[in-house]
């Protein structure tokens, strides 16, 4: 599928501002919402796709799953579609790995609902490069997109590289690395130089280095278009490289219980 460059991450957008968000994102064009299990406004978003039905087939939704036990996981997967209020669902993603039986057994749980039309693409979120290739082994050919944290202070070399190798896609969440972004001197001498905004230049630096789709959240109308305002600019290699100096370790987003042990 031929992926656009920014969509929306709806993480811990709660009741009327999410409701407010979405109506929003979906009249200035944006088609794809990405929501899941552990956000908590999956019923929100089933109330303002009911308001845009004849927009659905343009809309691409993406919810995720939770896995602490692979034998609740059909359940787990009928409570999208309820709280969704959807006949089906565009994008499934396992959220977080969480051992080789409970990745496999779930993928292949989702693979009976793909087989059914219910579900139509099955990816992947924060899996690393082991967790990868035992998916591919059992399901060649499947895994299309892992969305990870991309920001400019995390650069995950290794698994980057290694999807990259295999074909698969890569979604960029957290770009503005939780605010970090918001607080470094660079950037924003850089937004300065632009007459851009840090978002900006963050997505835009994202965008254009790697060419990953981004998933930028905001709770803000006016940054909620200003986050798709990034097509009339271009950064230099000056500026790439000044961005690209700075640290690219710092993790913002971890789950200690998926125990996950990462590629960089």
């Amino acid at each position: 599928m031929s992926l656009p460059k920014v969509w929306l991450w709806t993480a811990w957008l709660n009741w009327d501002l999410c409701i407010k968000i979405i109506e929003n994102s979906i009249d200035i064009w944006y088609d794809l919402i990405d929501t899941a299990e552990n956000y908590k406004n999956e019923k929100e978003i089933g109330l303002v796709v009911s308001k845009f039905w004849d927009y659905r087939n343009k809309l691409h939704i993406i919810s995720k799953i939770a896995h602490d036990n692979a034998k609740n996981i059909n359940w787990q997967i009928e409570e999208r579609f309820n709280y969704l209020n959807v006949d089906y669902i565009d994008t499934i993603l396992i959220h977080w790995p969480k051992g080789t039986y409970s990745n496999l057994k779930i993928y292949e749980s989702l693979l009976h609902y793909k087989n059914l039309w219910k579900i139509l693409n099955i990816w992947v979120s924060n899996f690393n490069i082991k967790d990868l290739s035992e998916i591919e082994k059992e399901f060649p050919w499947e895994v299309s997109i892992n969305e990870i944290e991309v920001h400019p202070f995390l650069e995950q070399t290794n698994l980057i590289g290694y999807c990259r190798s295999k074909s698969i896609n890569i979604i960029a969440y957290s770009p503005f690395a939780e605010w970090l972004v918001f607080k470094n001197k660079v950037l924003s001498d850089i937004s300065i130089s632009y007459w851009k905004t840090i978002s900006q230049i963050t997505l835009k630096y994202i965008t254009q280095k790697y060419w990953f789709t981004v998933i930028p959240k905001t709770s803000n109308l006016f940054h909620l278009k200003e986050n798709l305002d990034i097509n009339d600019f271009e950064l230099s290699l000056e500026t790439i490289s000044k961005i690209d100096s700075l640290p690219k370790h710092i993790r913002q987003c971890d789950n200690s219980d998926s125990k996950i042990v990462w590629d960089d």
